[in-house]
C-alpha cells in the first residue's frame, strides 16, 4: 500500500463530521425547545442527553481517526520505501485509524437507530397526552 492512501481518507472523514457536527447542533437545539416544557419531557430530556454524548463520542473518535491517518501518511512518507509494511508503525497507526472509525460508525448508528425510537416517544406524549 502507498504512503498517500490513508490520506486519502480524510475528506471521507471530514465529511462524517460535517454531519456528526450538524446531529449535534439540531438535537442541541431539540433539547433547548424540550426544556421549555420539562415537566412533560423529562424522560425524553434524559434520553436525547445521551443521544448527546453518543454523538460527541463519535466526533472525537472521528477526529483522532484523522490525526492518525494523517500520522501514518507522513511517517510512511519519510521513509525510503515508501510502502506500508505489516510490521511498520505506520500500518498499526492506520489499523487503529480504522478501529476509531469504525467504532464512531457504530456510535452513529446506535445513534440513528435510538433516535426513531425517542421521536415516536416524543410525538406519542405530545399528541397523546
Amino acid at each position: 500500500m502507498e504512503w498517500y492512501v490513508p490520506i486519502t481518507i480524510l475528506p471521507g472523514i471530514a465529511l462524517l463530521l460535517i454531519s456528526t457536527s450538524n446531529m449535534l447542533i439540531a438535537l442541541n437545539s431539540e433539547i433547548k425547545e424540550l426544556e421549555k416544557e420539562m415537566e412533560t419531557f423529562k424522560h425524553i430530556i434524559d434520553l436525547k442527553l445521551k443521544q448527546l454524548l453518543r454523538l460527541s463520542l463519535a466526533m472525537v473518535g472521528f477526529y483522532f481517526s484523522a490525526l492518525f491517518l494523517v500520522l501514518s501518511g507522513i511517517i510512511a512518507s519519510t521513509r525510503s520505501d515508501h510502502h506500508f509494511h505489516l510490521v511498520s508503525p505506520e500500518f498499526w497507526i492506520l489499523l487503529l485509524s480504522i478501529v476509531l472509525m469504525t467504532v464512531s460508525l457504530i456510535y452513529l448508528i446506535i445513534y440513528s437507530v435510538r433516535a426513531v425510537n425517542i421521536r415516536q416517544k416524543t410525538l406519542q406524549i405530545r399528541y397523546y397526552s
